[in-house]
């Protein structure tokens, strides 16, 4: 079983509507926001290593 914390969100944009990808992890994770939270964000997040410093919005990515 593969889990949330291993799933990173991808679409064929623009070629397909990406609403209908969005709906579809959010009817997977079945209203887990920290499921979907993950899919969406942290785990790309946490795997590029990109920072957001306040209200700056400055992007630091660390490529390892």
């Amino acid at each position: 079983v593969l889990g949330s914390e291993r799933l990173l969100f991808g679409t064929d944009w623009p070629f397909w509507n990406q609403s209908l990808a969005l709906r579809a992890v959010r009817e997977a994770v079945e209203n887990d926001h920290a499921a979907a939270q993950r899919i969406l964000y942290r785990n790309a997040k946490n795997l590029l290593q990109i920072f957001f410093f306040n209200s700056e919005k400055i992007i630091i990515i660390k490529i390892k």
